[in-house]
C-alpha cells in the first residue's frame, strides 16, 4: 500500500442530519483471506479509479446543548469508469467542486467525478456486504437507495453501500490515531476479501475559528479557518499522510468549495479566498448551509480479484470531522 494523502476530501463531512435509514447497523465480520497480490507495481494516485470505502467520524452541531456524534460509511467500486480517473483537487489551495451542470464542470475532480454521460458512464462491482472493524462494534453498511445519493451528494445508479448512523459515531468509530479494517463479503462475481488495517483514523483535534457553533460567511472578504494542533499521531503508518480539509456545503447540492492544507500539525490556519466566498454566497442564497472541517487520511490498495491486475486503485479514506451551520448575511 502506498500513501497518498487525501486529495481532498472533506466534501465528506457534509452534514446530512437524518440522511440515514434505520437499518441494522452491526454485523459479525468473518475472517476472509485477501487475494494474493502478485502485481509488483505499487498502487498510487496515478492509477485509474476503482472506487472507495469512506469512513467518517462526525461531530455535528445541532444546538448549544446537543451534538450529533455521527458515524458515516460509504462503499462503491467500479469495473469501468469514463474517464478513467479525475484530476485531484488543488494542493495546497482551494477549488470549486460538486456542481454537475452543462455550464459548470466543477465536479470534474476527484472524488466528485462519477463518470460523464447520462446515465453516468460507469459499471459497478458487487463486492458484497462491506463491514468495517476496529471500533468497539463492527459496522455492516446497508445498500444505498438505487438511484440515490451518498453523503457527498454524489448520485449512484448501481450497487453501492451507504449509511449515516446518527449519534452512533462512538459505537463504530471510537478509536483515534488508530487503524480500521474492511471485510468485503463477496458475491457471485467478486471474491470475499479482507483488508486489515487499511484505514488510519486521525488523532483527536479541535477547531478554533469559527468556533463549534453557528457561523456566518461575510461578503467581500476572505474566510480564515483556524485550528489547534492535533493530538499526537503516534500510530500513524508510514503512508498515513494527513490533510486538513474544509468544505462549504449547499443543501441539496453538496460541497461546492473545498480547501486543503497538507500539514495540519505545523500550520494552524487556511484561507478561503474572496472569489470563492462570493461563489459560495451566491449558491447558498438565503438558506442555511454547512461548513465541514476534517483531518483526512487517504490510503491506497490495488483493486483486484486476485487474478486480474489492470492497475485500478481502491481508496481507503478516513475523516475526523466537525460540521456547523453556516449563513451568508
Amino acid at each position: 500500500m502506498k500513501s497518498y494523502l487525501g486529495t481532498w476530501l472533506l466534501a465528506g463531512c457534509v452534514s446530512v442530519l437524518g440522511c440515514g435509514d434505520d437499518n441494522k447497523l452491526t454485523a459479525d465480520a468473518k475472517p476472509i483471506d485477501a487475494p494474493k497480490e502478485i502485481d509488483a507495481a505499487v498502487p498510487d494516485i496515478t492509477w485509474d479509479e476503482g472506487g472507495e470505502t469512506l469512513i467518517e467520524y462526525q461531530k455535528i452541531f445541532v444546538n448549544p446543548t446537543t451534538t450529533n456524534v455521527q458515524g458515516r460509511f460509504t462503499t462503491y467500486y467500479w469495473s469501468m469508469l469514463n474517464p478513467l480517473r479525475y484530476q485531484p483537487p488543488e494542493n495546497p489551495g482551494c477549488n470549486k467542486t460538486g456542481l454537475d451542470t452543462p455550464a459548470d464542470d466543477s465536479d470534474d475532480r476527484f472524488p466528485m467525478g462519477m463518470g460523464h454521460g447520462v446515465p453516468a458512464e460507469h459499471t459497478y462491482i458487487d463486492v458484497g456486504q462491506p463491514t468495517v472493524t476496529g471500533g468497539t462494534n463492527p459496522m455492516a453498511t446497508p445498500l444505498g437507495n438505487n438511484p440515490g445519493f451518498d453523503g457527498f451528494h454524489r448520485k449512484h445508479d448501481g450497487i453501492y453501500h451507504f449509511t449515516a448512523a446518527a449519534n452512533m459515531g462512538a459505537m463504530f468509530l471510537d478509536k483515534f490515531d488508530a487503524p480500521y479494517s474492511l471485510t468485503l463479503a463477496g458475491s457471485s462475481t467478486w471474491p470475499a476479501q479482507q483488508f486489515d488495517n487499511a484505514f488510519y483514523m486521525a488523532p483527536q483535534w479541535n477547531v478554533v475559528s469559527p468556533a463549534f457553533g453557528p457561523a456566518t460567511i461575510p461578503a467581500n472578504q476572505p474566510l480564515v479557518i483556524q485550528w489547534a494542533t492535533p493530538n499526537p499521531d503516534t500510530n500513524r503508518p508510514a503512508d498515513g499522510t494527513l490533510s486538513m480539509v474544509v468544505a462549504l456545503i449547499v443543501p441539496g447540492v453538496g460541497p461546492v468549495v473545498e480547501c486543503r492544507d497538507d500539514n495540519p500539525f505545523v500550520h494552524s490556519q487556511l484561507t478561503v479566498p474572496v472569489d470563492l466566498v462570493t461563489y459560495y454566497r451566491q449558491l447558498l442564497g438565503n438558506q442555511t448551509g454547512n461548513m465541514a472541517r476534517a483531518i483526512v487520511s487517504h490510503r491506497i490498495r490495488e483493486l483486484t480479484d486476485g487474478t486480474t491486475h489492470n492497475h485500478k486503485r481502491m481508496d481507503f479514506i478516513a475523516t475526523w470531522c466537525y460540521v456547523i451551520p453556516l449563513t451568508a448575511p
